[in-house]
């Protein structure tokens, strides 16, 4: 059952540790920025030890999968706020589609004031390891450790580099690409010098011409991304969960 969270519901007197409030396991919303988000609290907390924030990859993708796999084996040893952004699984999708990165950040921001946690461990994958990173770029202070799986510091940089290895696996695809709609935003994109642009643009290219080189493999990881949380949620239960990870966190 979820609970609506308020900040009285988290501060805590006596059974603070070291500064840290104790966080209330199981599932919460919080409304962060106007819009409502969803995070479940689980694991272990250990004396004197930050709580661990999972931002998941996307954009648009959930804590799901994480949680039921590499996320159960960490509980034993940390206590993990599994979160999904704004716009991703169980969250709400802002009525201004602001998903701007320093909103992203923001939330994160004001999720840890509303928790009244003084540091974070930060545990970022793929996309959600460029929201930690800059997330601790801003916000030092705040951050005991930052581990980024398989994310990216610089995402236009990390666009340029895929469009090139894309154009050489794929190099009729790709100059077919670059004759289609897909190509003239990207031509435009460049002629603006809008990083942010250029990297959505670049983006779009690629897809369309992953799409032509190999439609299958397409289809499958749209069909996936395009089912609903619950149904990406029943997807993921028939993996199983990881055994046998050993980890140390000390």
């Amino acid at each position: 059952m979820l609970l609506k969270l308020t900040l009285a519901s988290v501060l805590c007197s006596s059974a603070c540790s070291f500064g840290q409030v104790s966080l209330p396991a199981g599932e919460h919303q919080a409304t962060i920025n106007g819009v409502k988000l969803w995070f479940k609290v689980a694991g272990q907390r250990r004396r004197a030890k930050s709580p661990a924030l999972f931002l998941h990859g996307g954009a648009g993708y959930n804590s799901y999968s994480f949680e039921k796999t590499i996320g159960a084996q960490l509980e034993g040893h940390v206590q993990i706020i599994y979160l999904d952004e704004r716009g991703s699984g169980r969250s709400e999708r802002p009525v201004n589609r602001d998903y701007a990165m320093t909103t992203l950040v923001q939330d994160v921001e004001a999720l840890r004031r509303s928790l009244g946690i003084q540091k974070l461990s930060l545990m970022g994958h793929s996309f959600g390891g460029t929201i930690a990173l800059e997330y601790a770029s801003r916000y030092p202070e705040h951050v005991e450790k930052l581990i980024v799986l398989d994310g990216a510091a610089d995402m236009p940089a990390t666009f340029s580099l895929w469009e090139k290895q894309i154009e050489q696996r794929y190099p009729a695809e790709w100059h077919s690409t670059l004759d289609s709609p897909a190509g003239s935003a990207l031509k435009r994109a460049e002629a603006s010098h809008d990083g942010c642009a250029i990297a959505k643009a670049e983006f779009s290219a690629e897809m369309t011409t992953l799409q032509k080189a190999d439609g299958q493999t397409f289809h499958d990881w749209q069909q996936f991304h395009s089912q609903g949380p619950l149904q990406q949620q029943r997807a993921m239960d028939q993996v199983g969960e990881v055994q046998g990870l050993c980890f140390s966190l000390d």
